[in-house]
């Protein structure tokens, strides 16, 4: 479907990556790997990190989350946009 939406806008190469994951462990070491100018994270509610004991979507988790990404953001200077569904 995103490759499908980015063809027909005419937005599509080999500058995209499309990552399905919402583990923050996984996503920091790719992140950290691929060095994206800019990231999108889709929906921030539903990733999770492994070693809180709280469910995906919980301010905890959310919150836990939001910092790690904005750390990796400032320290690698990539803009990062969180979506939120409430």
């Amino acid at each position: 479907q995103i490759k499908l939406r980015a063809n027909r806008l005419g937005a599509s190469g080999s500058g995209f990556y499309v990552l399905s994951e919402n583990d923050m462990t996984t996503v920091e070491k790719r992140m950290e790997q691929l060095k994206p100018h800019v990231m999108v994270v889709d929906s921030i509610q539903t990733m999770y990190l492994p070693e809180l004991a709280s469910a995906p979507g919980s301010v905890s988790q959310v919150r836990e989350s939001a910092s790690i990404l904005m750390r990796l953001a400032k320290a690698a200077g990539v803009s990062v946009f969180l979506v939120g569904h409430v």
